[in-house]
């Protein structure tokens, strides 16, 4: 120092400093004044309101989850005290525990303890070795304040936490990025009260929202027809089994229309969905590979 002025002649970044010390350095490889505290943590400098060049949005938050929250846990906002929110891990599992993730913590935090949690930009020093550069990271809904590379899907919920920018066993990074995905009635254009099963989502032009509807059951009775091409276990049993049980077993029609023998109107018997012809005339007579023409209401 002299002139009133301070030198920096790019030295490396320090070792930890001593209790209620702080190390200040200027990192030439970022271009940026950083700060090294007593907890070992090394962050930008900031001054003012004015950010002139950071690489992380950090939060000073505190644990009181019962037990050590490590670094690189996904967390939630689950509280405040003390003029500090509180975290709890996330997990993509629940609408609770997943809808509301905050950040990535940089450092270890014990019980009662605070730490800082990264935002938004680079968290260091964590082991990625298990990731690839560039691969997506996801929060998991297995392993709570977990990343995973795998996509959730429903009823799992969607949050995504960032990229793997190096994949190191000591010093990897991750740019931190978190987006919460939506539930469907959280659209601002969607309007859902009091589902029921069964129910449609409709659009009502008067309010211009979509909105949960109890839509007709279709009617019953619905005219069916079906093709049946016989094989042999159709004529040893002398039946074939239908899509569905008719409504009326006296309004079946069946039609022999290719094969052998083409008859039409032909007698047969109807238990639930299964057809028979056994002691009919159409016995002996069909045979491998004729086809039934069956009609009727379901």
């Amino acid at each position: 120092m002299s002139d009133s002025k301070i030198r920096f002649n790019g030295i490396q970044e320090p070792e930890t400093p001593a209790a209620n010390r702080v190390y200040l350095w200027y990192d030439e490889d970022d271009q940026i004044f950083k700060i090294k505290r007593d907890n070992g943590v090394a962050e930008p400098l900031v001054g003012g309101t004015i950010v002139a060049n950071t690489e992380k949005l950090l939060c000073v938050v505190r644990n009181q989850t019962g037990a050590t929250l490590p670094k690189k846990t996904v967390v939630y906002i689950s509280g405040a005290t003390g003029n500090r929110p509180l975290v709890s891990k996330s997990q993509a599992s629940s609408e609770m525990g997943s809808s509301k993730t905050f950040g990535i913590l940089q450092q270890d935090i014990l019980h009662n303890g605070t730490g800082y949690c990264v935002v938004e930009g680079q968290l260091t020093g964590v082991d990625t070795s298990m990731f690839s550069e560039g691969q997506m990271l996801w929060l998991s809904p297995t392993v709570a304040g977990g990343l995973t590379t795998t996509k959730p899907s429903a009823p799992d919920h969607l949050v995504f936490c960032g990229y793997v920018v190096r994949s190191h066993i000591t010093d990897g990074i991750i740019e931190v990025k978190i987006q919460n995905g939506f539930e469907l009635q959280e659209l601002h254009n969607v309007a859902i009260n009091g589902v029921t099963n069964g129910q449609a989502l409709v659009y009502e032009s008067s309010t211009q929202l979509w909105k949960n509807q109890t839509i007709s059951i279709p009617p019953s009775n619905v005219y069916t027809v079906e093709y049946f091409t016989l094989d042999a276990l159709n004529i040893s049993s002398s039946s074939i089994t239908l899509s569905h049980t008719p409504t009326d077993s006296s309004s079946v029609t069946l039609d022999v229309v290719s094969g052998s023998a083409q008859v039409y109107g032909e007698d047969y018997t109807v238990s639930l969905n299964v057809l028979s012809w056994d002691a009919t005339p159409l016995y002996g007579i069909l045979d491998v590979g004729d086809k039934l023409r069956v009609t009727y209401t379901r």
